[in-house]
């Protein structure tokens, strides 16, 4: 109902999806198309930036998906290729995304001789660069060894390996064990949002743990189970 309120860096692709997860559970097309034509009216507003355009395009991806009610192919919102100079932007090979993962491990030690030379820092370096490799087998043995060093976000990539192993009860023991650091990027948050708008964090979510996130963080009053 208030598009401003959900136009954060942060928080406007997965409001997006949390939109068409509404829609195409409740059959909610025509609220959902006239929903998106008023953030792109709010979103014209504001001044021309890459992130404002690519909302705008998210947004023009989505009322297509609304007007065709869901109609193959479904909305997929995908971040910008990683390695636009790899044949394959989107999905390189395990060697090449490694090859770039080390390249960047000594790059960074190289220029940033003191921050790579402690143990924590070193170990939150390197965990970021295995999520932005998409290596998870390296960023699950560094959490391992560093739990102290992982964020919330660096947890729901996290589960999201495990889960894609099938260790479906690990992955959601490791969102449980997240939930106490995870902070609202803006006012409209009242609940860690991507647990429902990631295809693969979504099949984990039964109404139970959806009850119990929602207990924890938002505006829910105690009484009996529904």
């Amino acid at each position: 109902e208030n598009p401003a309120e959900a136009l954060s860096l942060a928080i406007f692709p997965e409001m997006a999806e949390l939109a068409a997860l509404a829609a195409r559970e409740g059959e909610l097309w025509l609220p959902l198309d006239t929903r998106l034509h008023r953030s792109r009216e709010v979103l014209l507003e504001w001044p021309e930036s890459a992130g404002r355009n690519q909302w705008i395009a998210i947004l023009d991806r989505m009322q297509d998906w609304s007007a065709r009610e869901g109609a193959e192919p479904g909305i997929v919102i995908s971040p910008a290729p990683l390695y636009p100079s790899h044949p394959d932007g989107r999905n390189p090979d395990a060697a090449f995304r490694q090859e770039r993962f080390e390249t960047r491990i000594r790059n960074t030690t190289r220029l940033r001789p003191a921050v790579m030379s402690e143990p924590a820092q070193r170990a939150q370096t390197e965990l970021f660069w295995a999520i932005s490799f998409r290596l998870p087998e390296t960023a699950l043995r560094i959490a391992a060894a560093h739990p102290a060093v992982v964020s919330f976000s660096d947890s729901l990539y996290l589960a999201t390996a495990l889960a894609e192993t099938g260790d479906d009860e690990l992955a959601w023991r490791r969102i449980e064990t997240a939930l106490p650091r995870w902070q609202p990027a803006d006012r409209a948050q009242v609940a860690p949002v991507e647990l429902l708008t990631d295809r693969v964090l979504a099949a984990l979510m039964t109404p139970e743990r959806r009850e119990a996130v929602l207990l924890r963080h938002g505006p829910v009053n105690p009484g009996p189970s529904r």
